[in-house]
């Protein structure tokens, strides 16, 4: 991600990374002019970050398999420190940061999304009005997790009966505006009479989604003039699905050669059906991205 911004035309926009508090060394290396790294201990409210390093170490403690147990358990109110782990920590780490930019827009982007040589700043610029990315689909159209995280946004932001459109783009770019995503926070403490955190941390593990509440506050509580809906800009996405090296490369090269692609998504699995270690498939993309960015290759 990060080698691929430092070429794109994205490159002389500030970018703020979030870093688990005790990898920060892995990474300071990467500060520059425009790449601030901050570390979750000065990002997270309170003792927020202690609660995600405790439940590391429990996660460790119980295993894979209980641990995920336990996960299912939480919508009986037990145990709590499933809720502190790394799926819910990394959204309320994005919106934190997000929050406390003093920019009008934010775009977030995840660490597996590759910048293409096509990617343009002027794609997000919309004068006046926030730009927000969807893609709505029917209710019926939504399966698994992506149901979840409609419902879960719906209940805590919509009244009165509104109904909230239901959405399938949950990827990154993201576009997200600040004065917005403060102004979510004050709503769910002014309604739920609790940080905003701890009203998102209550929600089951899993069962919600940044991005699904951000569009839902902002269908609901901002005026449409204020609001620039859009379709995702020329994203793509690549699933490895077998331990095929060559397979992999083809694929993110192909994607790189279309103009039509910004911004790639090169997607990994879980820890328990992963087929290429994100080192390996770190080690294959990076030359496809240096080749890619070859003066001659910029047509």
């Amino acid at each position: 991600m990060r080698q691929a911004l430092s070429y794109s035309a994205l490159r002389d926009i500030p970018h703020r990374i979030g870093v688990h508090s005790e990898d920060i060394e892995l990474f300071e290396h990467a500060s520059g002019n425009v790449v601030q790294i901050l570390p979750t201990r000065t990002i997270l409210a309170d003792d927020l970050d202690q609660q995600r390093q405790m439940a590391i170490v429990l996660q460790h403690r119980y295993g894979r398999t209980l641990t995920k147990w336990m996960t299912s358990t939480t919508r009986y109110g037990w145990p709590q420190w499933v809720r502190a782990m790394g799926w819910q920590m990394q959204q309320i780490t994005k919106l934190t940061l997000v929050a406390q930019s003093q920019a009008d827009l934010v775009v977030v982007i995840d660490s597996d999304v590759i910048t293409t040589r096509h990617a343009r700043a002027e794609d997000f610029i919309t004068p006046g009005q926030a730009l927000t990315y969807h893609h709505q689909v029917s209710a019926e159209r939504l399966r698994g997790k992506t149901a979840k995280w409609n419902r879960t946004a719906h209940r805590l932001f919509s009244e009165s009966g509104a109904t909230t459109p239901c959405d399938d783009y949950f990827d990154t770019p993201f576009p997200m505006s600040p004065q917005l995503t403060r102004d979510m926070f004050a709503y769910l403490e002014s309604r739920y009479r609790q940080p905003w955190w701890q009203v998102l941390m209550n929600q089951p593990p899993r069962r919600w989604s940044e991005f699904a509440c951000y569009r839902a506050f902002v269908h609901h509580h901002v005026t449409a003039t204020q609001v620039c809906w859009q379709a995702p800009q020329r994203v793509r996405y690549l699933y490895p699905k077998s331990e095929d090296h060559a397979a992999l490369q083809a694929g993110v090269a192909g994607h790189l050669n279309d103009p039509g692609c910004a911004f790639l998504t090169v997607h990994s699995q879980s820890t328990g059906r992963r087929f290429i270690s994100p080192t390996d498939a770190a080690d294959l993309i990076r030359p496809l991205i240096q080749d890619h960015y070859q003066p001659t290759s910029a047509a």
